[in-house]
């Protein structure tokens, strides 16, 4: 059977909280490190939501773990403004984060769309 591993959207939300955690290294992002922190922990929840949904095995767990996913995507999404409004990432580097961020939250709504209800 697959696991979450086999999912896209789990390789490519476990990819752009890999690419905020290194983002987010040293200066200037060392100024706020409760925002880092927090971002980095928003990320890291998407993949995890998308994996404990997974392995739970029922349909309603695995949706109801998605939304949860899709939550911390918008949370991530809030602390890329902060990070921006403070001048701790680049305008360049958000925009491509939240490009891929924005993909991802488009797969987490159609892989729950696809699931039945039961």
């Amino acid at each position: 059977m697959p696991t979450h591993r086999d999912l896209k959207v789990w390789q490519r939300s476990h990819d752009l909280a890999a690419r905020i955690h290194e983002a987010t290294r040293g200066n200037p992002a060392s100024r706020a490190p409760d925002l880092v922190s927090q971002i980095r922990r928003s990320a890291q929840s998407i993949p995890a939501n998308i994996a404990e949904g997974r392995g739970l095995r029922t349909n309603p767990q695995f949706r109801r773990h998605l939304d949860i996913a899709l939550g911390s995507a918008a949370e991530t999404d809030s602390h890329l403004s902060v990070c921006l409004d403070r001048d701790l990432l680049s305008a360049k580097l958000v925009l491509d984060l939240r490009d891929e961020l924005s993909t991802i939250q488009r797969m987490l709504v159609a892989l729950k769309g696809s699931l039945p209800e039961r």
